[in-house]
């Protein structure tokens, strides 16, 4: 008997010399997220002129934060979340990360290495850093230095994050027969990503 690789869904293809046999698919259970309905925070990224040389233009074709399609803001029930970034071609060694408050005050700051090229950079909040408050908003951004140096000028990207309680997870049920699937479930039925 010879395994094809597949994903969620794959078929089971059992081959002899003369005949194919395929097996039904495994049908598991859709994960579905419900993005948060509350309006746009009142505030938006800009950059102003000067000389650094990427733009806010190239900066948000290098760098996408990794938020919820169809939400303003994304939820987590983390007081110290990971935030992910995908990176393209960036020309930057390093970027800034920081989270700031609903004022605009500044919760915590770090430099995020930068290996050149293509990929998805994970970003964790360390446990010494202040926790993120429940039922409070925080924008976080990625600060691409121009000349090295953090200026009015650097181009920059933003996105938002709420921190909310944690679900009350019905986990163990008999019609939920994997655990992790219906716990992701769960969470996205909460908005929480």
């Amino acid at each position: 008997m010879a395994w094809l690789p597949g994903g969620v869904g794959a078929h089971a293809i059992a081959s002899t010399h003369d005949e194919v046999a395929i097996n039904s698919s495994v049908e598991l259970p859709q994960v579905t997220f419900v993005p948060p309905t509350d309006q746009q925070p009142n505030t938006e990224g800009a950059g102003s002129r000067g000389d650094c040389q990427q733009t806010n233009a190239i900066a948000h074709q290098s760098i996408a934060a990794l938020l919820p399609a169809e939400s303003y803001y994304g939820l987590t029930a983390k007081s110290h979340p990971v935030f992910l970034l995908q990176l393209t071609n960036i020309q930057a060694e390093v970027l800034t990360f920081t989270i700031n408050n609903e004022k605009g005050e500044n919760v915590y700051e770090t430099s995020v290495p930068v290996e050149q090229g293509t990929g998805i950079v994970r970003v964790e909040m360390p446990e010494h850093a202040p926790s993120l408050e429940v039922d409070h908003l925080y924008e976080w951004g990625i600060i691409v230095p121009c000349s090295g140096q953090i200026r009015p000028d650097s181009p920059f990207v933003s996105g938002w994050v709420r921190r909310t309680d944690e679900p009350t997870l019905m986990l163990g049920t008999d019609h939920y027969p994997y655990p992790s699937v219906e716990m992701a479930n769960q969470y996205g039925q909460a908005g929480i990503w």
